[in-house]
């Protein structure tokens, strides 16, 4: 069979390939397949594992907020995130350091709850939101989970308050992007 054809048939079937790599980033993985030198990124992987070990053992004042976020640009990098971060700075009148976690190196304690969540969630029935708190609490014993379950009063429309008009380190095109932004408020 051809390339064509076996491409072709693949594609007719609606086929795709999945590769199970939990926790590793993509460098990581390009580099055990060969296909580029990561010394620079596992330098600044163990970086980031360093700062947030220090960052726990630092004596932090009630005066330092620090917010660990995944790198994911739509929901921590943008400007509504950022300007309720800085309203909530200006109201408090604390610090706010957002720490951006390299993809891949770096675990909250979070993320060892939610597998174990989800699978509880798979096998457990599902007739309202209500029920996903019951199964949150229910998954986990010691540490316990803390579960608030949240009505629609809670939530705060940012985008109407936005302060900031744009956190792009540059302008125009070749300029550095917000992803390029490392330590971030």
């Amino acid at each position: 069979m051809s390339r064509f054809k076996f491409m072709e048939e693949f594609h007719a079937m609606d086929l795709s390939l999945f590769h199970s790599r939990k926790d590793i980033c993509d460098t990581c993985v390009r580099f055990t397949v060969g296909e580029v030198v990561y010394n620079a990124h596992r330098v600044k992987a163990d970086r980031a594992q360093k700062e947030k070990a220090n960052n726990k053992l630092k004596d932090l004042t009630p005066a330092v907020f620090i917010l660990y976020s995944d790198g994911c640009g739509y929901q921590n990098r943008n400007v509504t995130m950022s300007s309720a971060l800085l309203c909530f700075a200006i109201e408090t009148g604390k610090t706010v350091t957002q720490e951006i976690l390299e993809k891949g190196h770096t675990m909250i304690e979070v993320d060892t709850a939610v597998p174990i969540i989800e699978r509880h969630i798979k096998n457990s029935p599902i007739h309202c939101s209500g029920d996903y708190k019951r199964i949150i609490e229910e998954s986990r014993r010691i540490p316990w989970p803390y579960v608030v379950y949240l009505e629609y009063i809670f939530f705060k429309d940012f985008s109407k308050v936005n302060t900031l008009k744009t956190i792009r380190p540059g302008r125009g095109k070749g300029k550095h992007v917000v992803t390029d932004s490392e330590p971030f408020l």
